[in-house]
This record gives structure tokens, sequence and C-alpha cells, in this order.
């Protein structure tokens, strides 16, 4: 009955607290929990009785709990007893570290469907795009871009500062010689690529896994994936994002980027942990030996949403800047 119960919430997502598990203290039954979308801690009691079940990123049931074994970062979803405002009589656990595995899945997918390059010719036509595209070891190779409707321009000034200091940008301000980024899907036999999102102004997108962070002096040391390089990223406080929902593994979609089914929420440097998967939106001109300057970075926790998103779907693009922020 649990499980079957379970399941009905982790679709239904109505948790009178979400967040992360902050402090755990098991043998005196309490949890210490930061609110999603807020710096509020809460401590939560619970009894023998209170039912504590794993859920999956997918929001899948995956069995009863032991409560000795919630640490710190896991993802909580607490349903508290009837009449109560500190106690939990039902409480589903997402495990950090099945996060972290999933946040890798997405960001490898995304790395594999985007392009960073110099446009060599245009096709005002059919809208297509010649990029001479970076790849490893400093090598590169040319690539067909379709960048038909619905895909979005978003142009960056050299000033701009933060992911959000972008402005549309029409076809017809793209030139030869241009770097950009492009997000969309890879094709599978042809160098051709189908964007959904367009970057233009010498921004890409970099992705890797959290080594160490040091929140003082705003710098995230990462372990780029794929190649394993070392980058440290230089960021701003108020420049870390949760993308939410995050259970998509396919990187395409018919919708505009405007459409795209998920919200960013602000993040603290205290909420990011080693093994994070971070995506980072750097401007690729200011890369001294292995740091970037970090516009914008981007991760992806488990939620609880209100709807369980049908697999294929859904849309995980980098980042659309002018989507508003939670």
């Amino acid at each position: 009955m649990w499980i079957l119960l379970a399941a009905r919430l982790a679709a239904q997502g109505t948790c009178d607290l979400l967040g992360e598990v902050y402090v755990t203290n098991p043998f005196d039954q309490a949890l210490t929990i930061k609110s999603d979308g807020s710096a509020d801690l809460s401590t939560i009691r619970f009894l023998n009785q209170t039912q504590f079940v794993q859920v999956t990123v997918e929001r899948k049931p995956a069995g009863e709990f032991d409560p000795k074994n919630i640490q710190a970062g896991d993802r909580l979803c607490v349903h508290l007893l009837a009449g109560q405002t500190k106690t939990a009589g039902r409480v589903l656990v997402m495990k950090r570290l099945e996060i972290q595995q999933h946040q890798k899945q997405v960001f490898s997918t995304l790395t594999r469907n985007s392009a960073f390059g110099v446009v060599t010719d245009l096709n005002p036509q059919n809208r297509t795009i010649r990029l001479k595209e970076e790849v490893a070891g400093r090598a590169s190779q040319q690539v067909t871009v379709d960048a038909a409707d619905p895909a979005v321009f978003r142009h960056y000034s050299s000033g701009a500062q933060r992911g959000t200091e972008d402005i549309a940008n029409p076809w017809a301000r793209l030139g030869i010689g241009d770097q950009i980024y492009v997000q969309g899907r890879r094709g599978t036999s042809l160098p051709e690529i189908r964007a959904a999102v367009i970057y233009v102004g010498g921004i890409r997108g970099i992705v890797g896994t959290i080594v160490s962070m040091n929140g003082l002096g705003e710098v995230i040391e990462l372990r780029e994936l794929g190649s394993g390089n070392p980058l440290v990223v230089q960021t701003r406080r108020d420049a870390i994002f949760r993308a939410s929902p995050f259970v998509e593994i396919a990187v395409a979609g018919p919708q505009s980027a405007g459409s795209a089914p998920w919200d960013l929420y602000p993040l603290s440097f205290a909420d990011l942990q080693k093994g994070d998967s971070i995506g980072v939106l750097a401007r690729e001109g200011e890369r001294v030996g292995n740091t970037v300057t970090g516009l914008m970075v981007v991760t992806g926790f488990g939620s609880y949403g209100l709807n369980a998103l049908p697999a294929g779907s859904a849309t995980f693009w980098f980042i659309d800047p002018l989507k508003a922020v939670r």
C-alpha cells in the first residue's frame, strides 16, 4: 500500500515541505531541511510509524527506506501528519547519489547535441548555417545547422556579465565569421544538427562534474565531462540556478525555447556538492589557461513536480536566458 501511495504522491507532487536534507539526526528522529526557493531551515520530527519511501529521479517508487540511511543533500518530499506542523507522517526520499548519476546522463546528452564554432556560410532561403565546429584536440569539422523555425537566436554583447543580459537576435544579424553555440539535436548519420537555440557572441556551454568549490572566492573547480580535463569556473553568487523538473534525457522537441517545460530557481554555493554535474554558460574569449568566466551556472535536481512528464516529451536545453527566473 505504501508503494502505491508513494507512486500517486510522486506524480501529484503534493508536498507539505519540499527541499534538501541539511542535517540528519535519526537517533533523535529529527531532520533539518532546507526548503526549496529559500534559505529557511525547518526541523521535522518523525515517529516509528512514519513511512519512508525511496523515489527514483523519474518519480517512480523504489521501496521502503530506512531513515538511518538519509544523508545531507538527499531530497525529501514531506507529508505532515494531519493537524501537525512539525511531525512527518510520510516522507519520500530521492538520493543525492542517484541525482548525480542522472545529472551526468542529461548533461552528456546535452553535450552530444551541441556545437560551438565559426559560421563559414549562410543560406537564408532554407535557413541553414555552415559551421566550422571545434572538436577535441583543437581539430575541427564542417557541420550543417538547420536553423529554421522554431529555432531562436540569443545575442550577448562583449560587456555582458550575466546569463540574463542577452537580447533576441534575428537571423538577419547573423554573419559569416560569427562565433555561435548551437543546442538542438544532432543527426545520426550526416554531420548535421537541428537547432533549438543559437547563442551569438562568443558564448558557449561547458559541462562538468564539481571537484571542489570556494564560495568566498566564487570559484568552482570542475572535471569536464567527456575529456576529463580540469577546469576552473569564476562565477557570481547570483548566477547559480536549478532547472526543474529535471527528468528529461532527450534533447530535442518541437516547441520554441520560450516554451521549454522547466523553470529556473536560484541556488547558492552551499546548495552544490562535490560530485554534482553542472552546465556553465561561459565566455570563450575570456578563457585564461584552464579558467573561464561563467555568466550562468545551471544544475538539475530530481523534482517532485506537479506532473511526471511522459518519456521523450520534454526538452532540456542548457538555458533560455529570456525565460523568467522564479
